[in-house]
């Protein structure tokens, strides 16, 4: 390998903009007319005679606090545990991703509005599916079904850090995120004082929120893109680096002109992550390839 260290799946996804020499929008000046107002919940058919209005919740953003994602499991969220077991072994990603894809379809079939694919169950000797694979896997499996417009999928993880990351997420399939672990993060070091003056955990929460929310809103002026219902879910990212299984089952009908990284190559990446947060020594994982 090139580097040192393996790069998690979002360095693998680039954004595509408009190939003109100015944006089509200018996010700054003309933020008046944009909007990343999200409804969580499933929709009634356009084309159905005398369907009833659904219910749906609305936020003034994307992103999610975890106490957000308590009232809409306490509303009835199904959540999807997205890790698998290191003794699975590399083949233990593709065969998560598939089940999440399959609990998720199922789910929605019995009436869930809501589902929230999480991380949290993970630990010692759990490894949690990158954020990006397990969403888009349970995405693309409900457009197959015919069942994506009843349902919303909200993503809770540890890996979405940055505004580019949140945008890969939205434009893949996921309706909202909560990017718990950066949330976290920003509560202790403004608690130890740690990130200059005398700041609120709880602004600098709010400020990470606005600076992401700035980010991805210039992301999508870079496409001539005012709304966030028109960017959620266009796919607007092509992979560098990405085998064709992945494209397949994660990430279907992006383009990936190289080609790549496997599943099971992936899946090696993910336990040696996962084997150097909780020991902090490196063990390299045999493909077999």
């Amino acid at each position: 390998p090139l580097a040192r260290w393996a790069r998690g799946v979002f360095s693998f996804l680039k954004q595509r903009f408009a190939q003109v020499t100015n944006p089509p929008i200018d996010h700054l000046r003309e933020r008046h007319v944009m909007s990343i107002t999200t409804r969580l919940g499933g929709r009634s058919p356009l084309l159905g005679d005398g369907s009833e209005p659904r219910a749906l919740r609305e936020y003034e953003s994307f992103l999610l606090f975890p106490s957000a994602l308590d009232e809409l499991e306490a509303a009835g969220a199904c959540v999807v545990g997205a890790n698998f077991d290191v003794g699975d072994g590399p083949d233990g990603l593709e065969d998560t991703c598939r089940s999440v894809a399959d609990e998720a379809a199922d789910a929605v079939r019995a009436g869930a509005a809501y589902v929230v694919v999480t991380d949290r169950a993970s630990g010692s000797d759990r490894c949690p599916v990158p954020s990006a694979l397990a969403a888009g896997a349970i995405h693309h499996r409900l457009i197959k079904d015919e069942l994506r417009a009843q349902a919303s999928i909200i993503v809770d993880c540890d890996d979405a850090r940055e505004a580019h990351h949140i945008a890969c997420l939205l434009t893949n399939g996921a309706d909202a995120v909560c990017p718990r672990l950066a949330l976290e993060t920003i509560h202790e070091l403004a608690s130890t004082s740690r990130l200059g003056g005398n700041l609120d955990p709880s602004e600098a929460q709010r400020q990470f929120f606005a600076a992401v929310e700035d980010g991805v809103l210039k992301i999508m002026s870079k496409m001539g893109i005012s709304t966030l219902d028109s960017y959620r879910c266009a796919q607007i990212i092509e992979a560098v680096g990405l085998g064709s299984d992945v494209v397949e089952l994660c990430f279907s009908g992006m383009s990936s002109p190289i080609g790549g990284l496997s599943m099971i190559e992936l899946g090696a990446d993910v336990i040696n992550r996962h084997h150097d947060g909780w020991s902090g020594a490196a063990k390299l994982v045999n493909t077999g390839i």
